[in-house]
């Protein structure tokens, strides 16, 4: 079959305008009819159109999707398989932050009475699978299976005494970053303690922790443009090639 950009609004229930903008980022391409010179899509269109929406409802950015779609490795059997999974355990944390408020909700009515680990449970899960989403292919292949799921089940347990000092030492490593990007001169005097920060942090959060660990870290950040830009968003360009620099210097 085939549309014109009125009848495939309809069908899609994208406006006209969002058709055309997709068209000027070549996204997409229909033909045009040689008579009235009116855009048409064909079934291959509509395909890639749903393509395009599916990556737009699990978050994708549309430069993201252009990317993913464009690529010569890409197999969109094998895409769609792994997002399914993903948006599987995100249907798994929804209904635990559920669980949770829940549970909030009669607590707050005087009916029950939440643990500490009840409160932070479905949150703490929350940040795990956004690691596993985006990094852990990565950090699975680098450390194994076994490191990762010990990991992650540490930190599942942890307290809330620890979550707050994470917080805190996160806090002030962001600070001596901007403190040494804004002031060069000030590095030798807070590389030790930025070290030492990173250091405390991981200690938190991995149970086995090691200098070899800690630069394979390092090492995995300046690897990856999304560890990159974690530091780099919160401190400053340059952020993270800094920090890198310093823990590859007090972990030889």
């Amino acid at each position: 079959m085939s549309y014109t950009i009125k009848e495939l609004s309809k069908l899609t229930g994208l406006t006209p305008r969002t058709l055309r903008y997709y068209e000027s980022l070549n996204l997409l391409k229909p033909k045009r009819n040689q008579l009235s010179n009116y855009r048409i899509y064909n079934d291959q269109d509509v395909k890639l159109i749903q393509q395009i929406m599916i990556f737009k409802e699990m978050d994708f950015e549309l430069k993201q999707i252009e990317r993913i779609l464009k690529s010569p490795a890409f197999d969109l059997l094998t895409e769609l398989e792994k997002q399914a999974e993903f948006l599987k355990a995100k249907l798994v944390h929804l209904n635990a932050v559920i669980n949770n408020v829940e549970q909030t909700i009669t607590e707050q009515k005087g009916l029950t009475k939440m643990t500490d680990q009840e409160r932070f449970k479905a949150l703490k899960q929350r940040q795990i699978d956004q690691n596993e989403a985006i990094y852990g292919s990565e950090i699975r292949d680098q450390y194994g299976d076994k490191l990762i799921d010990a990991s992650n089940q540490h930190y599942q347990s942890l307290d809330q005494k620890e979550m707050t000092q994470l917080t805190k030492i996160e806090h002030q490593l962001i600070g001596d970053l901007k403190t040494i990007l804004r002031e060069p001169d000030k590095k030798e005097t807070l590389a030790s303690q930025i070290f030492k920060l990173h250091q405390a942090w991981i200690q938190i959060i991995m149970p086995n922790y090691s200098l070899q660990i800690h630069r394979g870290i390092a090492q995995i950040y300046l690897s990856d443009k999304r560890f990159q830009a974690y530091y780099d968003q919160k401190a400053g360009s340059g952020a993270t090639k800094m920090l890198v620099g310093i823990i590859i210097r007090y972990t030889h």
